[in-house]
């Protein structure tokens, strides 16, 4: 009778971990860019109310200069007390005063991020919404002015254009 072989050779052991190694080895970065770029369009998503509360101030005063007779209060008189919230319960925001702040007269909304290794080359970053009435409507605008071009890709699509 004869012996039936069982189990792997050495060989074909070392195949196995030479085929995971070089998967985890392209694996592990897109898992990397993929983490902050959600950690940065969770930021963003914790603006939208203000956001679109803004808008809807906005358009019923048909500008974004809240400082003119058309909005009842200044934009940061409104809504400053809330975007500090945002920034306190949002780890990827600084949470220092002030990190996030509004523009009375353009509407702009700027959101400092934290300093954070999670967050990769993008830590301590500046993104700037800046709305813009149209014909009834109000269209956000987001850049991020410090950010540098070739980390341009961890950024959310609409963020991608370097502010002039």
């Amino acid at each position: 009778m004869q012996k039936v072989q069982q189990g792997f050779t050495l060989i074909e052991l070392m195949i196995v971990v030479a085929i995971i190694g070089i998967l985890a080895s392209v694996a592990l970065p897109a898992y990397t860019t993929y983490m902050v770029k959600s950690r940065i369009a969770t930021v963003l998503v914790s603006a939208d109310g203000v956001r679109s509360q803004m808008a809807a101030d906005i358009q019923e005063a048909a500008t974004a200069d809240s400082t003119t007779g058309a909005h009842a209060q200044t934009f940061s008189t409104l809504y400053q007390e809330d975007l500090d919230a945002v920034a306190l319960n949002n780890d990827f925001v600084n949470s220092a005063p002030g990190s996030i702040t509004i523009d009375n007269t353009t509407g702009e909304i700027t959101i400092t991020l934290a300093t954070d290794n999670r967050l990769d080359e993008i830590s301590a970053e500046t993104l700037v919404y800046t709305p813009t009435y149209v014909s009834g409507t109000v269209v956000w605008d987001c850049s991020a002015p410090n950010t540098d071009t070739n980390d341009m890709d961890l950024l959310p699509p609409e963020c991608r254009k370097i502010a002039p």
